[in-house]
């Protein structure tokens, strides 16, 4: 494992365990065994933002619910992308004036 994707790993759960302080979330709907997913299909996640508040709670949902975690690598055939996590809009302009656009 590449050292700085264990000292990512450690500041995003860090970070986690920090806002779970003050949040709290409710996982609703089905449960894993309701979903049946097989083990040997990658999952995918996807928000609707890139946000990193949404992010750790995505991981949180995905640990309490024993899901694959968002921050894993996707295998795809014979390529990985970096996470299993995708987002519907990007960031466009700078630091201050900040929109969503489509990322397709």
């Amino acid at each position: 494992m590449p050292r700085l994707f264990r000292f990512s790993s450690l500041i995003f759960n860090l970070l986690r365990k920090l806002l779970f302080v003050w949040v709290r979330s409710e996982i609703k709907g089905a449960d894993r065994e309701e979903l049946k997913l097989d083990p040997d299909k990658p999952v995918c996640y996807v928000l609707q933002y890139s946000s990193l508040s949404a992010r750790l709670v995505l991981e949180d949902a995905c640990q309490r619910g024993e899901l694959p975690s968002s921050q894993a690598p996707l295998k795809l055939g014979n390529d990985e992308i970096r996470r299993s996590l995708f987002f519907l809009y990007e960031r466009a302009g700078n630091w201050f004036r900040k929109r969503q656009s489509p990322t397709v």
